[in-house]
């Protein structure tokens, strides 16, 4: 399904009229609107006015749930990615921090940031 695809299938699914979904992809009929999501099916089985809402037939609507799903089990390894990555800067920062406290204790004076990376030794 090409992102084109699910996009017009989501409004689909959020009971959009048909002059709405034609108007918003520059659509000129439900012929037109077939032929932009095909290889999945309109449920024909109510008149198509401009005003009607627009349905997917069954297994379109299938289809169209399992994409919907697909993508959102691929957002959750880049959102554990970044969930990590903040974790990690935070607590780097975090150690860098009681580094320099601590040495306040042991050298008399704290550290600067650039002293305790080794940028510029003492």
């Amino acid at each position: 399904m090409t992102n084109k695809q699910f996009r017009i299938c989501a409004k689909i699914n959020r009971k959009w009229s048909l002059k709405r979904i034609c108007k918003k992809y520059k659509l000129k009929d439900h012929l037109a609107l077939q032929s932009a999501i095909n290889p999945l099916c309109l449920d024909l089985s109510s008149p198509l006015d401009d005003d009607s809402r627009v349905f997917l037939d069954n297994r379109s609507q299938a289809e169209f749930e399992e994409a919907r799903r697909d993508r959102f089990f691929r957002r959750i390894p880049v959102m554990l990615s970044v969930l990590s990555a903040i974790a990690s800067i935070v607590s780097a920062l975090i150690a860098l921090g009681a580094l320099q406290i601590s040495s306040a204790d042991v050298l008399g004076h704290t550290l600067s940031f650039k002293e305790i990376i080794g940028l510029f030794p003492h």
